[in-house]
């Protein structure tokens, strides 16, 4: 019987966004299970990167493990 578990996914978004290649703009950087974590990393990115054009957030993921 298979049950769900949620994975929190750091992104790496840089702008500005091309439409042609807007699929090129994404990253998925790291994946928790633990949202704080995730958030944590995410945040620690924003500092270090800060005055890069390019935003991190966590997105929920949902994988069906057995």
């Amino acid at each position: 019987m298979a049950s769900a578990k949620h994975l929190f996914v750091v992104v790496r978004l840089d702008e500005p966004v091309d439409p042609a290649y807007w699929k090129e703009s994404f990253k998925l950087l790291r994946v928790f299970s633990d949202p704080d974590t995730a958030e944590t990393e995410a945040e620690r990115l924003r500092v270090i990167n800060g005055p890069e054009k390019c935003t991190y957030e966590v997105h929920t993921a949902i994988s069906a493990i057995s």
